[in-house]
């Protein structure tokens, strides 16, 4: 988090000459409401640490806005289990009409929802059919129930959250995964969805969207027209299909990690830590 954890792990690898190496997954978007204390945080902790893996594109642009060097960062990617997504697997729920738009994730105000429920509205309004499937909990259920109702949706569905071993089957229920989040580092309900062989309709403002999905797929959520012509785009069956390619699976993220520490390791055996005060000279 770059704040007392890493601090305190930064002082006791300086103190004790061990490497600390720093799991970042802020981006520029995430970051940009950061107080001044801690920003002024990050910079000195930037400064201080010499290893750096980033879980994305976008959290290596924001490491590199605050001059880390790119040598110093690994890159690779969030991830989930994948074994959990393969194989025949049942819908949860069995919705009509289709498509079936689904969202899966907390019910608060930065996840988008609300938007999401007046894109539908307009749709229906043309005199669209397509249902809409929410599933989780939060604090803004209730108001959210009864912003659809305000609307007028019709075929909207509030199921609340699912054990883990039933999400692969909840994401079998939906036709095209929405995720119209106003801020997120980077969204693994975007890697659930590809494996699971959905297509997603992505929010340009989670960390995953420039690299897992082409620019068809991606929209700002708070401008009301683009999401209701994305929409249209599903509706229509012209959104990009899943692309599994863009993803690493677990043991490739495993092996960039492993294989970075390692080629660490290697250096400093060969340029070992001075002991005595002269060596450094």
């Amino acid at each position: 988090e770059m704040g007392f954890r890493t601090v305190i792990a930064l002082t006791y690898g300086t103190l004790f000459r061990k490497p600390v190496w720093v799991w970042w997954g802020g981006t520029l978007h995430t970051e940009r409401h950061v107080g001044v204390l801690r920003r002024l945080l990050r910079i000195v902790v930037s400064h201080w640490a010499r290893h750096w893996i980033s879980y994305g594109r976008s959290s290596t642009e924001y490491l590199l806005s605050l001059n880390v060097p790119v040598s110093h960062i690994v890159q690779t990617q969030n991830a989930v289990d994948e074994t959990r997504f393969g194989g025949t697997i049942e819908p949860k729920f069995d919705i009509q009409p289709r498509p079936v738009l689904l969202f899966i994730g907390q019910f608060i105000s930065r996840k988008g929802i609300d938007l999401a429920l007046k894109a539908v509205a307009t749709i229906q309004r043309e005199g669209e059919s397509l249902s809409l499937l929410l599933v989780g909990s939060g604090p803004e259920r209730q108001a959210l129930q009864q912003l659809a109702q305000e609307l007028r949706l019709t075929n909207v569905h509030f199921q609340p959250p699912q054990e883990p071993d039933q999400i692969p089957s909840v994401y079998r229920s939906g036709d095209v995964l929405i995720f119209p989040t106003l801020e997120d580092v980077w969204g693994l309900v975007a890697n659930e969805a590809l494996l699971s062989g959905v297509p997603v309709l992505c929010s340009k403002y989670a960390g995953c969207a420039e690299e897992l999905f082409p620019a068809e797929s991606v929209f700002d959520p708070e401008n009301a027209d683009e999401f209701v012509a994305k929409l249209r785009l599903v509706l229509s069956g012209q959104l990009p299909k899943p692309d599994r390619s863009r993803l690493k699976t677990t043991n490739q993220i495993v092996s960039d990690i492993r294989n970075a520490i390692e080629d660490s390791v290697r250096r400093r055996v060969r340029s070992p830590i001075p002991t005595r005060a002269k060596e450094w000279k």
